[in-house]
């Protein structure tokens, strides 16, 4: 059986047709659409600045982000992302980074293993 406008009106479902939309965005006489916006995650600033300071360390300490991704790591390079967005040093972080940081990643970092790791591969 198809729900065809009838049904879903006798069902309680609403119709719309493109009359009784709300957008005009596409010049004068075309369908209205509605607007839709999204809504903001809490923690997206947060995850925004763990990824860049992940980024930024990995370049710091001589490591390619690109091709480190790519190579994986076997799993390893999405586990360092992990410790990074659970790291509770982001602000000593940025700090190090902020004063030039150095060859090795320092010594409070969490994923201090996985980025000499990637530097012994040549990753960079």
């Amino acid at each position: 059986m198809r729900w065809n406008k009838e049904r879903r009106s006798e069902a309680g479902y609403p119709i719309r047709t493109c009359s009784n939309r709300e957008d005009t965005s596409m010049g004068s006489g075309a369908p209205k659409r509605p607007v839709l916006r999204a809504r903001s995650w809490p923690r997206s600033r947060w995850v925004e600045r763990q990824a860049s300071l992940f980024g930024r360390m990995m370049v710091s300490v001589g490591a390619d982000p690109g091709a480190t991704a790519r190579e994986g790591f076997d799993g390893g390079f999405a586990a360092a992302c992990r410790r990074c967005l659970a790291c509770p040093n982001a602000t000593d972080c940025g700090r190090w980074l902020e004063g030039g940081g150095a060859d090795e990643p320092p010594s409070f970092c969490a994923n201090a293993a996985f980025l000499n790791r990637v530097r012994a591969s040549g990753t960079g």
